[in-house]
């Protein structure tokens, strides 16, 4: 509804005659907020007196103890202050101090874009509604193996939606940096395709986040927090000797796998064992790499302009993830058993055993 309404707004202002100016941009944010919490309170009002004829239920749920809420507080705060301290506000005053202007207009350029792309990914845009509703889940049965399949769920939600974008600009790179930023940036698409790649290993952090947190394992993420502080040093020499950004912005990539491995592996350590379905993220990448290869063809056959090379993307991208299908068999049951529709919809399998 805020998005909606500010959208709408927007479109008002820009198709109308009159002289807009920043106090007017904030007038309409105003009124877009009022408009969301407005039904956020009808639709909660009418949810809890939905709830209100149900019998209570008699969950088999301990609360944490405060000592236990303390050390969760205390850990996410210092896994977010390490995570800024490697954020790329650090990076862009690096990449100004080593490499000069025009490297951080590329980066910021290319950054602004793939933050972008992040927020709306469900793993960030949805986290608010899916995070307690997983939480609550695993408090509930104490299932971890159901829990990551949830967590496995939703990653793959984002990487199926980063996907094509990746295909994209992969393949029209220099089409759709020019369309982005101008003629200025059209070279920038090396370093775009790369923090799209970010984008999709930070999902993968924040899926291994809340595995952490659910468990009350919230030191992990501390501890393979240190990595990341780590890498500073190296980026440093790397663009010190090689004058790289594309090299920098790899490493980066290489630092956020390593925190989300080293996190599942301390999982484990402590006994939370679970083995991740690979089939369906290899199937997905190799959804990517036979995109890549027929756009390429497309290209040189046809050398399409932007809305034909966009809609080409999106076409053969999604037809190859329907052949290709990368869920797997305890995923599609899960979806069959949510939505029965949406199971049709997207080909999940009948008959798989949850």
């Amino acid at each position: 509804m805020r998005s909606g309404t500010l959208a709408a707004l927007l479109a008002l202002a820009l198709t109308s005659d009159v002289t807009h100016d920043a106090s007017d941009v904030l007038y309409f944010e105003m009124i877009a907020a009022l408009s969301a919490a407005f039904v956020g309170i009808i639709l909660l009002l009418f949810a809890l007196w939905r709830l209100w004829s149900l019998a209570p239920g008699k969950p088999q749920w301990q609360p944490p103890t405060n000592r236990q809420l303390g050390r969760l507080a205390l850990h996410s705060y210092a896994s977010y202050m390490l995570a800024l301290a490697y954020g790329p506000h650090v990076l862009t005053i690096l990449i100004a101090r080593l490499l000069g202007v025009d490297a951080v207009a590329i980066f910021g350029f290319a950054r602004g874009f793939a933050d972008q792309v992040r927020r709306y990914l469900p793993t960030d845009l949805l986290q608010s509604v899916i995070r307690p509703a997983l939480i609550a889940y695993y408090s509930a049965s104490n299932d971890f193996n159901g829990l990551m399949l949830r967590l496995g769920l939703w990653l793959k939600t984002s990487l199926i939606i980063l996907l094509p974008l990746l295909a994209f600009f992969s393949v029209f790179g220099e089409l759709g940096a020019t369309a982005l930023g101008g003629e200025p940036f059209h070279a920038a698409w090396p370093v775009l395709v790369l923090l799209l790649c970010v984008a999709g290993l930070m999902s993968w952090r924040r899926v291994v986040e809340l595995a952490s947190y659910s468990v009350m394992a919230s030191d992990i993420c501390v501890r393979a927090g240190v990595v990341l502080v780590l890498m500073l040093p190296i980026i440093v020499v790397v663009l010190v000797l090689t004058d790289s950004l594309l090299l920098t912005v790899a490493l980066v990539m290489v630092a956020e796998a390593i925190f989300c491995l080293r996190v599942l592996h301390m999982l484990r350590y402590r006994g939370f064992f679970y083995t991740l379905p690979k089939g369906g993220f290899m199937r997905l990448l190799f959804t990517l790499i036979l995109s890549i290869a027929l756009l390429c063809l497309i290209r040189d056959l046809f050398a399409p302009q932007l809305m034909a090379a966009v809609t080409s993307t999106l076409m053969v991208s999604l037809l190859i993830m329907r052949i290709m299908h990368p869920l797997s068999a305890d995923e599609d049951a899960l979806v069959i058993s949510w939505s029965p529709r949406l199971a049709r919809l997207i080909g999940c399998r009948p008959g798989a055993v949850q």
